[in-house]
């Protein structure tokens, strides 16, 4: 899962799609991989995010569903004057799977003796997740950072960060145990998701190069692609065969949210470029691994919160990885979020989790045979990509008016959670620092267009 682009923004500059060059913020010089995984496997041009913004996203794209409260509380909640973040496994900022008084280690993991108590997730479908229908199945499954919490520091109330709020995903621990992997990072723009900067940094000794959090977690992981690197390792050494790595995994890669103009932090294109390599990092451990052959990797965004494309608001992009997948093959038929699950469903024999699922066309464009069976190599994004840092404005280093106005609205917004900085004007201050300080991100179309101009009715229906 990745966090809010459009495909004009990422895709939109490949000849062979729908696309419109003009809309095209981080195209092939900054995403890479992206589009040599879009070329080599499928391309997909009409695929579009069920969710309007991270609230319900998360949702669609764990269940299949939004519920009823979601739907009416979203609009609500992003208005500004809603209740906490109430979704991803919290209601209102408490963890709705409760947490243990202790973790499997005997640790204590929270202020309280007894920990604290699981609730009714509000925000949960009758069906459940994805996850739910996999472990109700007898299959096994390992998750990297989806649906982790911020852990609660309120008086006597302290729970821990990156352990996971929804009660399946529990227990978090490490080295294999449990269900979630606490030492993979959640959601923090702080973090890298790729080894690029670390990569630039042991080249350098440049730090303009890392990020704010240089390691994270027991094995001190320089990214969150290194941590699941050290851990699927560790499964391929349990069992050479492959035999010991889940049947079913969820990874997080969410820098390409960036923070927009957030002066001396990463820029939006650093940010895109290092997730663009994690991606392709990823892709490049799995496919020179055992599983390889048996293997379908989904890469899709949570939603495509507003960003400019020239067919829809909510078109985003979709990537099928996978040995069966026809090579160089383009899609242009219509697909979303709720394709992705069925489609995973049909590969692991699940069941639908609900009417949408039940209802939707899996994506094809597969093989019989693994044709497509070639290892990957990812493609190191450029150095002076990895080290372009936002401006800083100071008196000793003046910057124009319309930049530092961006540095200011960028330092007054929120990015320890997904969706708390205002989306329209982030998505504003991300185009200027890719178009220019200045010039005006164009709208998108909020629905699907006529095929014929609507012409007005001037007769007099009253008459």
């Amino acid at each position: 899962m990745k966090e809010n682009r459009t495909y004009d923004q990422i895709l939109g500059d490949i000849p062979a799609g729908n696309g419109d060059i003009s809309l095209n913020l981080f195209g092939r010089k900054i995403t890479p991989n992206l589009h040599a995984l879009a070329e080599r496997f499928v391309l997909m041009d009409n695929f579009y995010d069920c969710g309007e913004v991270s609230g319900d996203g998360w949702t669609w794209t764990t269940q299949a569903h939004a519920n009823e409260y979601i739907i009416r509380n979203v609009p609500y909640d992003y208005s500004g004057r809603g209740r906490m973040y109430d979704y991803e496994g919290q209601n209102n900022g408490y963890p709705t799977g409760g947490i243990p008084a202790k973790g499997l280690d005997g640790r204590s993991l929270t202020s309280l003796p007894e920990g604290l108590p699981s609730i009714k997730d509000v925000a949960e479908a009758p069906g459940g997740h994805i996850w739910d229908n996999v472990l109700k199945h007898n299959l096994s499954y390992r998750n990297y950072g989806f649906f982790v919490s911020n852990g609660i520091n309120k008086g006597k109330i302290q729970t821990p960060d990156n352990y996971p709020n929804a009660k399946a995903l529990q227990p978090g621990e490490r080295d294999l145990a449990g269900i979630t992997n606490i030492d993979y990072r959640k959601f923090d723009m702080e973090y890298a998701d790729s080894d690029a900067p670390h990569i630039y940094y042991e080249e350098t000794k440049d730090e303009k190069y890392l990020f704010p959090r240089r390691e994270f977690g027991q094995g001190k992981s320089v990214s969150r692609f290194s941590e699941f690197k050290r851990e699927f390792q560790m499964m391929l050494r349990k069992d050479p065969t492959g035999n010991a790595v889940p049947a079913f995994m969820t990874l997080r890669f969410g820098n390409d949210h960036t923070v927009g103009a957030n002066p001396g932090k990463h820029s939006p294109r650093s940010m895109v470029a290092d997730n663009d390599y994690a991606v392709g990092q990823f892709v490049e451990e799995i496919s020179n691994s055992p599983i390889w052959k048996s293997t379908a990797i989904f890469i899709i965004e949570d939603d495509a919160q507003n960003g400019p494309d020239h067919v829809d608001a909510h078109r985003s992009t979709c990537f099928v990885i996978s040995p069966f997948i026809r090579k160089n093959s383009i899609d242009h038929t219509f697909h979303n979020t709720v394709s992705v699950l069925k489609t995973m469903e049909c590969l692991l024999g699940l069941p639908p989790m609900c009417q949408y699922d039940a209802a939707a066309t899996p994506i094809g464009n597969w093989d019989k045979t693994p044709t497509n069976a070639e290892p990957y190599k990812a493609i190191l994004p450029g150095k002076e990509l990895i080290g372009e840092i936002n401006p800083i404005a100071n008196p000793f280093k003046p910057v124009s008016p319309a930049i530092s106005q961006m540095i200011k609205e960028s330092q007054e917004m929120d990015f320890t959670v997904a969706d708390r900085a205002p989306a329209d004007r982030l998505n504003q201050i991300i185009w200027q620092t890719v178009k220019g300080p200045g010039t005006v991100m164009p709208p998108s179309p909020m629905g699907p267009t006529p095929l014929h101009p609507m012409k007005k009715d001037d007769d007099d229906d009253d008459k």
